[in-house]
């Protein structure tokens, strides 16, 4: 079974919610997980790899939270799992016996490439 790390998962979550603010301000973490039920310290662990990509910054003070730095049709799925996962493959053949024999590799590859460019044509825009 393929399956989306719970990192990923609330990652794409905070940022959707950040995407239904975008050009509203800031909007503070735990207003954001209060909203769409996700837990607020997890929340501040997967900030900081979307910030350092800088898809998200933060303002500081009374009125300051977390914004996205482009539109939400700017940031795709794949550069989203890229940051969060490091990778968008769902297989790794790494120093297995019967990676050079094996038969099912090729499709997983195949399908690799479909998820990836689905991926890369799916943005926050589309989720919001």
């Amino acid at each position: 079974m393929l399956e989306i790390s719970k990192k990923t998962d609330y990652g794409i979550e905070l940022l959707v919610g950040l995407a239904t603010h975008f050009k509203k301000g800031p909007i503070s973490l735990r207003q954001i997980a209060e909203e769409r039920k996700l837990p607020y310290r997890f929340l501040g662990q997967i900030v900081g790899p979307l910030r350092k990509a800088g898809i998200v910054d933060s303002k500081e003070g009374l009125n300051g939270g977390y914004f996205l730095t482009k539109k939400p049709s700017e940031v795709s799925l794949v550069r989203i799992v890229k940051i969060l996962e490091g990778s968008t493959g769902i297989m790794g053949c790494f120093g297995c016996a019967r990676e050079e024999n094996c038969q099912p590799k090729n499709i997983w590859r195949q399908l690799e490439k479909v998820l990836y460019q689905e991926m890369k044509n799916k943005t926050l825009a589309d989720l919001t």
